[in-house]
């Protein structure tokens, strides 16, 4: 009778196509054939009875076989799909009214949006956890562009740094941020990390963005923090680390001001007190909270003194040229994205998956909070885009990258190994 419940299983196997989930098959049907063919023998049913008649009531093989692969399969979520082109399409509203000289700009945005949706798709349909072993290799890529980008800048570029590669071009310190991710997520996930190995990377890391990106050293630091919290480190060791963050940062505030670099100070304090300095360091301040108030409901058409309109400041420029309430559809939009991939994080069984969807969802979160809360004055101006809106080659594809991994995790969140069972 052993060929009749091999060949059962065998035919259910057959139709599966995902070798984990054909482990994982067998030895749940193993199981409730053995508890069946108990109950049956308690009865006083013979051996071989017994076991003919368990395999009979699994059902028909066949059907039982594509409905496990049904289940098993990657599941694509739409809505996250259609959130973020909706994201990237409304990011072009402030490029529809540019003057004609810069008229470029908008072909070179439908260009990039190309190119982001083809990165997103062809990282979505990679399996993230094949990533998780080359932890290490992702550590050197990272540091190995944040290290040049910081000591050995060969450009600067509106008071930050760069290095030129041949063949590529000029790359900031942003380039580091997916690698060093990566490694986080699967280093904080593994239950041999060491606290004498995250201190040193954590520190050089932090220092090298310090030196070249204020607004990347924060994300960075507070995606870092979050995947601490979520991993398997102790708790106390974390509560070590967060102290220890938070001292840091305190240290930085406090050196920063008592250095009193003058252009930083004065920036500083045209933040807190816009209206003392309206014609200098305060008037982008002013000018925001005029523009969002002259844009009404429906706007009041486009304004020349935003710079760049499709940049940092890119949800000024949709209130002001068309109304609060479009404004509002773009935050709306936005924050239903990061809500998707906040209840699809509750859904991720694998470790390693939680940790990297939850430092993405992270690194995301943070930049359109500052920036929202930059226009609305409850923070100081800085270059921090608002995701998939604004306008930039390098965050664009930066951003869909990193989406296209959280999209890999959100395809395979149900799927399971027979040893995590």
């Amino acid at each position: 009778m052993n060929s009749c419940k091999d060949s059962f299983l065998t035919t259910v196997l057959q139709h599966i196509k995902s070798k984990e989930a054909k482990d994982f098959v067998r030895m749940e049907l193993l199981h409730h054939l053995s508890r069946s063919k108990a109950q049956l023998l308690a009865k006083g049913v013979s051996e071989a009875e017994a076991e003919e008649t368990a395999v009979k009531q699994m059902g028909n093989p066949i059907e039982l076989g594509r409905q496990f692969n049904k289940l098993h399969r990657p599941k694509t979520d739409w809505m996250l799909i259609s959130l973020f082109t909706l994201a990237f399409a409304m990011g072009l509203l402030p490029l529809l009214h540019i003057p004609a000289l810069y008229s470029h700009l908008l072909s070179n945005r439908l260009i990039h949006i190309v190119l982001a949706l083809i990165i997103a798709a062809t990282t979505m349909m990679l399996d993230y956890r094949k990533l998780e072993r080359y932890c290490w290799w992702f550590l050197g890529l990272g540091t190995g562009i944040l290290v040049p980008v910081a000591y050995f800048p060969t450009a600067t570029i509106q008071a930050h740094p760069y290095f030129a590669i041949y063949g590529i071009g000029y790359i900031s310190s942003d380039a580091a941020l997916p690698f060093l991710f990566l490694f986080w997520a699967a280093y904080s996930v593994n239950s041999h990390a060491k606290l004498r190995m995250m201190i040193p990377v954590y520190a050089i890391t932090m220092l090298s963005f310090l030196l070249s990106s204020l607004p990347a050293a924060m994300i960075y630091s507070l995606v870092v923090l979050i995947l601490l919290f979520k991993s398997s480190i102790c708790w106390s060791i974390s509560r070590i680390l967060t102290v220890a963050g938070a001292g840091l940062s305190i240290a930085a505030a406090v050196l920063f001001w008592f250095t009193r670099i003058p252009y930083r100070t004065e920036r500083l304090l045209a933040f807190l007190h816009p209206k003392a300095d309206a014609h200098g360091n305060g008037f982008m301040y002013v000018k925001i909270r005029e523009l969002i108030a002259s844009g009404g409901w429906f706007g009041a058409g486009s304004s020349t003194y935003i710079s760049n309109p499709a940049g940092e400041l890119v949800l000024v420029d949709v209130a002001q040229s068309y109304g609060w309430v479009a404004m509002g559809m773009l935050i709306a939009v936005l924050i239903l994205l990061l809500f998707r991939m906040a209840v699809l994080l509750r859904q991720t069984r694998t470790g390693f998956g939680r940790n990297l969807l939850a430092g993405i969802l992270t690194f995301f979160a943070v930049q359109c909070a500052y920036n929202m809360g930059m226009i609305a004055g409850f923070l100081p101006l800085t270059s921090i885009d608002v995701p998939f809106v604004s306008y930039g080659f390098t965050s664009t594809l930066l951003n869909s990258f990193l989406f296209g991994l959280a999209l890999s995790v959100c395809r395979r969140r149900h799927l399971v190994t027979a040893a995590s069972k």
